[in-house]
């Protein structure tokens, strides 16, 4: 049971992290309709000024929420990098790294409680991920996933206060997902089998989505404002659309599965 329970958890964090953390070299200038670097939205969406809070909804049905919290590290330069740990006119602050923590609790089916589920991310100044961490609790049993870009690792451990279980899956063992998922005993569909990547090398462990950004508009009430539209398809068939406010905050995720995350500023309207 706990196998299924992580290994589809993983599933669901491989796949809802593809759609913010993928960059590309997109350009273009321009109103609603121009194409903009896919880098540069995701640069506001590790800066934004404010958290976005998510209703996630699943076939029109309130399954929980998720709140992003970005965060961004810093350190004083003047220049050049200084040791004095006193203020001296003149120094500016630059980012040092960039965070990302997620909180959220999962309605179950069938009255089966509660899960809780916290995240973090890493991040360096060039925008990659250092280290992704999902960890879902529903009393007494803990799950957790972790993944590490310089160790090419991704690490799965359980804890239901009996029993403890862990597993590390590097990198190069997830060049036949296929094989994988087989021999951890869940079940998928066939053809989602088929249309799984070759996910080895650093930081791929993310599949290579043919994206797209550009500049769209959205209404809020009786006026319009200015937003990035992200857009996606996974394994060919499954379309991921995101869309991002101006200054980097979440407002709409639609996943696959008629599955979606829609910010509360949208929902208060």
């Amino acid at each position: 049971m706990f196998r299924r329970v992580i290994l589809t958890g993983l599933m669901a964090f491989w796949i809802t992290m593809t759609v913010l953390l993928c960059r590309s070299e997109l350009g273009g200038k321009g109103e609603a309709g121009a194409s903009v670097p896919l880098g540069m939205v995701w640069a506001k969406i590790l800066t934004a000024p404010d958290d976005s809070m998510l209703e996630l909804s699943s076939q029109g049905k309130k399954m929980g929420y998720l709140r992003w919290i970005p965060s961004v590290g810093r350190e004083t330069l003047t220049g050049k990098r200084m040791s004095e740990q006193y203020e001296l006119e003149g120094m500016v602050e630059a980012p040092e790294n960039f965070g990302v923590t997620l909180e959220g609790t999962l309605l179950l089916p069938d009255n089966a409680g509660h899960l809780r589920l916290n995240g973090h991310g890493k991040f360096g100044t060039n925008h990659l991920w250092n280290e992704l961490m999902l960890k879902g609790t529903l009393k007494p049993t803990t799950w957790e996933i972790q993944a590490k870009s310089a160790l090419e690792e991704i690490t799965l451990k359980s804890d239901d206060g009996l029993t403890q279980w862990h597993k590390k899956i590097y990198f190069a063992d997830l060049k036949n997902p296929q094989k994988l998922i087989a021999e951890s005993g869940l079940n998928l569909p066939l053809a989602l089998l088929a249309g799984l990547p070759n996910m080895a090398g650093t930081n791929s462990i993310l599949p290579n989505l043919n994206w797209s950004a550009r500049k769209d508009w959205l209404r809020l009430g009786h006026s319009r404002v200015r937003v990035y539209r992200l857009e996606a398809r996974l394994f060919d068939r499954y379309e991921i659309v995101a869309i991002i406010s101006r200054v980097g905050e979440i407002l709409r995720l639609d996943l696959p599965g008629d599955v979606h995350l829609v910010s509360d500023v949208l929902l208060n309207l």
